[in-house]
């Protein structure tokens, strides 16, 4: 029987680009041929109410993002996914697990060739055995899959040039650029809100009370492109900074505020894939990156690199 291996893509951006790492560690780690799911984002855009962008729930739906890559990357058919998983699933298999159980959604029972991701961001090594048919379903979350290809991955994940007539994010890079020590601080909200793991602004001011004590004249640069109101009115961090991601986010520059993250020295990372992958990606070989901890409410905190600082956050559920 010929092996197949599938990793469904879901989530956004960040998300995505962890899927593909885990499945490039299973293709270094098996010598073979690992393909990917793409085709659930067909029916999520089915779930989109009044071209919000969002479900019902208010949940954001994405799109499959990682074509701004040049990636190797082969997607499975219909009847390769049918093969592996042997049933057809529900909408709710298509969200993560901790959304699932917020809003009591079930989901079809696993089947044999149904590999599940037990727990949220927690390294399985049960995972990783050698199945003939292998269906893969979940964010898989912890460098840990990929350590051993890190420098592979990182070259894989290389942006596009800036467009010609983008003047705007040019001008952002050059900027940015231009400081010693820049700083990004990523504040995820928009569908945060909605599921109560936003992060308190007790966090950030203490994380910049680190940067101030271990940075000279830092230079700090505020990402938050779905709620500017909320960081020009309420986000005091007791230290000058810039906003940035007013006018420079689209549907078709969705990876651009990535980029102007990578250009800075230092990060303050929200708990979002999409910071965690700008802070990872970044070249600077003496950066400072914070994170916080708890990660997610019951959430592993594996997805922090060692060398990284964890600043605990409060839980907004609590």
């Amino acid at each position: 029987m010929e092996k197949i291996k599938i990793v469904k893509l879901q989530g956004g951006m960040g998300n995505q680009m962890f899927q593909y790492a885990f499945g490039k560690g299973l293709e270094s780690k098996f010598g073979c041929k690992v393909l990917f799911d793409k085709i659930n984002y067909d029916e999520l855009q089915k779930t989109i109410i009044n071209n919000t962008g969002k479900n019902a729930e208010g949940i954001c739906v994405r799109k499959y993002e990682l074509g701004i890559f040049n990636l190797n990357i082969d997607f499975a058919t219909a009847e390769q996914i049918q093969e592996c998983i042997g049933e057809k699933l529900n909408k709710a298999c298509y969200l993560p697990g901790f959304i699932r159980k917020i809003f009591n959604l079930s989901k079809n029972k696993t089947v044999s060739n149904r590999i599940f991701e037990k727990k949220y961001g927690e390294y399985d090594e049960e995972i990783l055995k050698d199945y003939s048919l292998a269906y893969y379903d979940g964010y898989f979350q912890n460098p840990k899959y990929f350590e051993d290809i890190s420098d592979k991955i990182k070259k894989e994940f290389t942006l596009p040039e800036i467009k010609n007539h983008d003047i705007y994010n040019k001008k952002l890079l050059e900027k940015i650029t231009q400081f010693e020590n820049s700083v990004f601080i990523h504040v995820r909200r928009d569908d945060y809100l909605n599921i109560n793991c936003e992060i308190d602004l007790d966090y950030y001011q203490k994380a910049v009370k680190y940067i101030l004590k271990h940075i000279e004249n830092p230079k700090f640069f505020v990402f938050c492109a779905e709620d500017t109101d909320y960081i020009k009115n309420h986000f005091d961090i007791g230290y000058d900074f810039e906003l940035v991601g007013e006018n420079n986010k689209t549907q078709d520059t969705y990876y651009e505020n990535m980029r102007l993250m990578m250009a800075c020295k230092h990060a303050i990372i929200a708990n979002s894939s999409y910071s965690w992958w700008a802070a990872w990606l970044s070249d600077y070989d003496n950066k400072i990156v914070i994170a916080p901890t708890p990660w997610l409410p019951g959430i592993s905190n594996e997805i922090i690199c060692k060398n990284w600082i964890q600043i605990k956050r409060g839980i907004s559920n609590e």
